[in-house]
Formats: C-alpha cells, sequence, structure tokens
C-alpha cells in the first residue's frame, strides 16, 4: 500500500486533484448550499453542523424546508456531495503522503495518518445516506436514523478537522525545513 500511495502522492497529480476537489467544494458553499438554505428559514443543514444536531432540530428543519426544500436537497446538493466524499478522500490522502514524502517521512509507520482522508470520506457517504433516508421518509421520522446520522456527521467533522491540523503541521515543517535548507545553501555558496 505504501507504494501505491507513494506513485501517486506526486506533485502535479495532488495539484490538479487539489483544485478540482475545491471547485467542487465552492459550488457546493457558493451554489447548491445556498439553494437549500433559501428554504431552511436561518437553519443549518445537517451537513453544515460538526458538532452535531438533536433529534428536535433534525424534526424542525425537515419540516421547515418543506417539500421543495427538501427536493432541493435532495436533488441538488446531495448529488454534488456524493462526489466531494471520494475527491476530499483522494486529495487529503495524497496531499499527505506527498508533504511526508517532502520532510522525508514516507517510510515511517506516520504514513497510515495518510488513511484519515479516506475515512473521513466514507462517515461523508454515511451521513449522506442518512440525509437521503430522512429526506425520502418525510413526515415519517425515525429518531434512530436521525440519531445514526448524527454520529456519522460528528465523525465525518471531527475525522476532517484532524485531517487539516495534520496537514497544517506538515505543511509547517516542510516550510520550516524547505528556509533551513535555503539558509545553508546561502552559507555554503558564500564560504
Amino acid at each position: 500500500m505504501r507504494q501505491l500511495l507513494k506513485k501517486y502522492g506526486k506533485g502535479e497529480k495532488v495539484l490538479l486533484l487539489f483544485l478540482i476537489t475545491n471547485l467542487v467544494y465552492a459550488f457546493m458553499i457558493l451554489i447548491t448550499i445556498p439553494k437549500v438554505m433559501k428554504y431552511a428559514n436561518g437553519m443549518n443543514l445537517f451537513d453544515m453542523m460538526p458538532t452535531g444536531y438533536s433529534i428536535q432540530y433534525t424534526k424542525t428543519l425537515l419540516e421547515t424546508l418543506g417539500i421543495q426544500g427538501r427536493k432541493t436537497y435532495l436533488y441538488s446538493q446531495i448529488p454534488v456531495d456524493m462526489i466531494y466524499p471520494l475527491l476530499f478522500g483522494i486529495t487529503y490522502c495524497l496531499l499527505v503522503v506527498y508533504l511526508l514524502n517532502k520532510i522525508k517521512l514516507i517510510e515511517k509507520p506516520i504514513i497510515y495518518l495518510s488513511l484519515l482522508p479516506i475515512f473521513a470520506g466514507l462517515f461523508d457517504y454515511l451521513e449522506n445516506i442518512g440525509i437521503i433516508t430522512m429526506l425520502n421518509s418525510y413526515p415519517d421520522f425515525s429518531s434512530l436514523t436521525s440519531e445514526i446520522t448524527n454520529v456519522f456527521t460528528i465523525i465525518k467533522s471531527v475525522l476532517s478537522t484532524i485531517t487539516f491540523i495534520f496537514l497544517l503541521i506538515l505543511f509547517t515543517i516542510f516550510i520550516v525545513k524547505k528556509i533551513k535548507n535555503q539558509k545553508h545553501k546561502i552559507t555554503s555558496s558564500s564560504n
């Protein structure tokens, strides 16, 4: 697996995936989520609540969205959000691999932390399945589905946050090493 990650964790591939992933994310943030939010009366959507939501909140949001809001959520936001978790998982996994390679830690067990975004993407899919279930079954309501979907939302958010913190740490180490190498080259060339 390490060899496969190293093979695909190359700069050009990672950059292209990063651009595509963030274009899809921007599309959701700027287009599809606001489209659904028009029906939400100021309430946040499930996928935009990293700390989770209560059963009562779920009921209220589903009711507030109304028929058209639920359809918009189901047929505008969810299809795009079925593409994003795959892109997120692959892109950020390979970005971690790329940075680990640049700071010479690719051969260490820390490489397995590159799988965090894959798991975040998996829990995003589970969250989406729960949201689809709730949107399709309304007005029938299952507290269990709401609770399970809420857990998936929280786990996705925690894994995503850990991924970004880890990336920030790796990027900082990368920059510090680059600066040190530049200083070393300048010092060596002046002698």
